[in-house]
């Protein structure tokens, strides 16, 4: 595996306490687990910072798993995995790319050209000169600004019309913090109960509100677009997902969910579309799912780290099919299992100092 700490990066965030160097020995100790040199580990970005700070959660093949709060030398978005080597030989420990990564990124010089093979390299997305060019063409009709590559790749993947106004939409939603995004949708919530109260439909309600011009408007604008499907050859883990607020309107939880469609099913020959989700809370841990489809049956899978979640939606599933009972389609199953999540891995790795 080729070192990269030649690569030009940012420093390294580190909270005091969370790292601690064992002199003498080829591990590392991250609150009271261990991470051995030159191991596979793989991550998610859990939050995104606005001082350009990502707290991210890595794993070991041994399923131990530790949150550290990181600064990364390829742009990283809400939700994002990714893969990565554990060298702890130097001074400060280093997730680096993997030799074959590596090669590829050290092919670009500075400029925009790196820019766009980084942005496409951490997605997972073809890295051609035929994608590149068709990157570069779009960037520079959007106001050859670097902060629009991660929305003009977002638009690609799900078909959208690359024009300026999309283009801006997308940007200003994945620059929300997590806590902006709670807002938004408490704002969201009021606003559409105060219409509905003055006799507007629901359906009307909410077409008012997501063509309006304010905050709320944008907000409804960028959830929809990110809503559209994926397409079936994108690596749905490495692209943004759209977060709803659930639960208590003064402390709710973000379910961040990802839609893809295509392919086609080997025994009926009709398309699929699949919806995933990821919430974690402090009494609930962390719960995945998942709804698979072709338009007229579909199944339905859950998993919880927790045991006691596990065992409460084990007890509440017959009460969850009777729930869904109304929806158009035949349930075919509803899947429930415990253990801890194995994050989602993208086609390449990246480069993250801890």
């Amino acid at each position: 595996m080729a070192d990269i700490r030649g690569v030009p990066s940012q420093n390294i965030g580190q909270q005091s306490g969370q790292l601690n160097r064992l002199d003498g020995s080829q591990t590392l100790r991250v609150l009271g687990h261990e991470f051995r040199n030159g191991s596979l580990v793989t991550g998610e970005v859990l939050n995104v910072n606005k001082n350009g700070g990502y707290l991210v959660q890595i794993q070991d093949a041994t399923g131990l798993s530790q949150k550290l709060m990181a600064r990364a030398t390829l742009p990283l978005i809400l939700g994002q995995s990714f893969r990565a080597i554990w060298d702890n030989t130097g001074d400060t420990p280093i997730l680096r790319l993997s030799e074959n990564d590596f090669a590829l990124l050290s092919k670009f010089g500075e400029g925009i050209e790196r820019e766009i093979a980084n942005a496409l390299l951490v997605r997972g997305m073809p890295l051609t000169s035929e994608m590149i060019s068709w990157v570069r063409m779009a960037w520079r009709m959007a106001g050859d600004k670097t902060d629009n590559l991660s929305s003009i790749l977002e638009m690609w993947a799900r078909d959208l019309p690359m024009t300026p106004a999309n283009i801006q939409i997308i940007s200003w939603y994945l620059a929300l913090a997590r806590k902006d995004i709670s807002k938004k949708w408490n704002k969201v919530r009021l606003s559409f109960r105060e219409r509905v109260n003055k006799g507007e439909s629901p359906v009307t309600a909410l077409k008012n509100l997501s063509e309006g011009e304010d905050d709320v408007g944008m907000f409804l604008k960028g959830h929809s677009l990110l809503s559209k499907p994926l397409k079936h050859d994108v690596d749905t883990s490495a692209m943004a997902a759209v977060a709803w607020a659930v639960g208590d309107d003064e402390q709710p939880l973000l379910a961040k969910i990802r839609i893809s469609s295509g392919g086609s099913n080997n025994e009926t020959d009709r398309a699929w579309w699949q919806v995933g989700f990821e919430i974690e809370g402090e009494a609930l841990g962390a719960v995945t799912g998942e709804v698979e489809s072709d338009s007229i049956s579909y199944v339905v899978g859950l998993r919880a780290e927790e045991e006691n979640t596990f065992q409460t939606l084990r007890f509440r599933r017959d009460a969850l099919r009777r729930e869904l009972e109304d929806v158009p389609m035949s349930l075919q199953h509803i899947g429930v299992n415990q253990g801890k999540r194995t994050p989602r891995t993208a086609n390449r790795s990246l480069d993250i100092k801890v």
